[in-house]
């Protein structure tokens, strides 16, 4: 299926609408990276606020070659950045999955943001030249949580590299993330065929969610 993407300023169409699938993200850098992303493909978002939790929103409009149209929300809020739509059109969760892998391939614009978390945290992240920055900082302490987050995780990292693991972790880490992802999918109803080929699991793996859901 071959489908077009165009942005809106529509804002009524996504009245009602759902969280349908999150974009992936590990790290605050990810996120910078995805709305740099955004920005290559659609240009700035439609609104944007100091609120960290809800920075900004799209409206994206996505037709298909034999003509169905779909209106989805792309959004930064609580679960991260995200998709969303009207769950009841036929065929959305396959355009949201299009969207998604359509996001992915862009190169990140430069811009800058910052916002505040629950006014404890001040956010400061963006692009510049092409890479992502990141910083969570506690606005009492002046600490960069984000920092000392990723140090820890690097530590992780070369402790799996002096014992010949480095592979096997990031196997695993990147199949438990899938797995996330995938059980997100089986409790929206999303058949098992679709969620094998978004996921690339195992199919006995997703059949399995099924079972315990």
């Amino acid at each position: 299926m071959v489908y077009s993407y165009k942005k809106s300023r529509a804002f009524s169409k996504i009245h009602g609408t759902c969280w349908l699938l999150g974009l992936d993200h590990y790290y605050g850098k990810d996120e910078a990276i995805i709305r740099g992303q955004l920005q290559t493909l659609f240009g700035k978002p439609l609104y944007t606020g100091s609120d960290a939790e809800h920075q900004y929103s799209y409206v994206i409009i996505m037709e298909n070659d034999q003509g169905a149209q779909y209106f989805l929300h792309v959004y930064s809020a609580k679960l991260g950045p995200s998709i969303g739509g009207n769950r009841k059109l036929d065929g959305i969760e396959n355009a949201a999955l299009e969207l998604k892998q359509y996001i992915e391939k862009a190169a990140p614009s430069d811009y800058e943001y910052e916002g505040i978390y629950k006014d404890k945290y001040k956010i400061k992240m963006g692009v510049k030249k092409g890479e992502p920055y990141y910083f969570n900082i506690n606005t009492e302490t002046g600490q960069d949580l984000e920092a000392n987050k990723i140090e820890g995780d690097q530590e992780l990292v070369k402790l799996f590299e002096e014992m010949g693991w480095t592979a096997i972790w990031e196997a695993r880490r990147k199949e438990q993330k899938a797995l996330e992802i995938a059980q997100n999918l089986v409790n929206m109803g999303i058949p098992a065929e679709t969620i094998i080929s978004a996921t690339g699991l195992d199919p006995e793996k997703v059949k399995a969610l099924y079972q315990t859901t």
